[in-house]
């Protein structure tokens, strides 16, 4: 459970959002993630879901499942502003 709050606050922190999904975009969390990562982003997969729930699988040890029922419990204006700060991310990649 403490995991589940703990991705809420990272997807709610901007800064700590954009900082993390930096790090998972740059390599950082291994090469592996960083090739699946780069195919990601040229496919036309939901980019911003992809990394969301990669980082919640990383950082936190939460399943898709899980992460996406976190996203969810945002509200709308709290989902808008943790998808704007990576949909701008990834346009720099």
């Amino acid at each position: 459970m403490e995991n589940l709050n703990d991705y809420k606050e990272m997807l709610l922190d901007t800064d700590y959002l954009e900082r993390e999904a930096n790090h998972l975009l740059c390599g950082d969390y291994g090469e592996d993630i960083y090739l699946q990562a780069k195919s990601v982003l040229k496919s036309r997969m939901n980019k911003v879901a992809w990394i969301s729930q990669r980082m919640a699988e990383i950082i936190f040890n939460l399943s898709s499942q899980q992460a996406r029922k976190v996203y969810l419990s945002l509200s709308s204006d709290e989902q808008e502003k943790a998808d704007k700060v990576l949909t701008d991310l990834i346009a720099e990649y």
